[in-house]
């Protein structure tokens, strides 16, 4: 005969249903259950030896009982995990209103245009990244601080300093560069550096059939036509 140990753990028997907002009950305050224990089957779980056809029946009475007590556990979890991914759901959408509601306290919000303009200068690679790159990346700065917000594409465009230093490799690029090195995305940086001093760095490539010599040429005329601002210039 087998003995048994009862576990009676509390449950709240209510709960809130995720989809539908209904109240859901257990229909009893704690699932009280027996756990078959005993020395008979103690010696059978212990034992490699060969069953009987009787002990065969009796451990399968007791496998029985657990599954139907697993089904018990089953169902009172359900709702219980409802209740979690609904409270997850709600916990959620607070933590993103508290930051949307907290955005205007931003140290950013209060900035001087002039000190926000000194740190966008810190953000942009290193030359020679920028020739290997072999197109100009709307992706990274300059440009990509124009796509943040409206307040931070003002001081973007509004600092010079920002757009002084063009750079244009066409060396580095194993297609035809019209398409990497538009010549409005250029004008527009000249327009935007102003009167500044321009750092202008132009590598052309005459050895590759597959270039557009004429695109080339189009984008020399037009740095040409700010030459008065080149402070230093790197042909070849």
């Amino acid at each position: 005969m087998s003995n048994s140990v009862t576990i009676a753990p509390q449950m709240s028997s209510a709960f809130l249903c995720s989809k539908c907002g209904a109240t859901l009950s257990s229909g009893k305050e704690a699932l009280d259950f027996a756990l078959p224990t005993g020395k008979a089957l103690e010696r059978l779980t212990d034992s490699d030896a060969q069953l009987g056809g009787s002990e065969v029946a009796f451990v399968h009475s007791i496998v029985a009982k657990l599954d139907g007590l697993l089904t018990d556990f089953d169902d009172e979890i359900a709702p219980l995990r409802d209740r979690l991914r609904q409270l997850e759901k709600h916990r959620a959408m607070l933590l993103d209103h508290r930051e949307r509601t907290r955005a205007p306290l931003s140290p950013l919000r209060r900035m001087p245009p002039e000190v926000l303009g000194e740190i966008f200068l810190w953000t942009m690679d290193p030359v020679l990244d920028r020739l290997r790159q072999g197109r100009i990346d709307t992706s990274r700065s300059p440009w990509l601080l124009t796509q943040i917000c409206s307040p931070w594409r003002s001081v973007a465009v509004s600092t010079p300093s920002l757009w002084s230093q063009v750079t244009i490799d066409y060396s580095e690029n194993d297609n035809n560069s019209s398409t990497y090195y538009s010549l409005a995305l250029v004008e527009a940086q000249l327009q935007r550096s102003r009167a500044n001093k321009l750092t202008v760095y132009f590598h052309g490539d005459e050895g590759r059939k597959e270039l557009n010599l004429d695109s080339q040429t189009n984008m020399f005329e037009l740095l040409l036509r700010h030459a008065a601002q080149w402070e230093t210039l790197s042909l070849r």
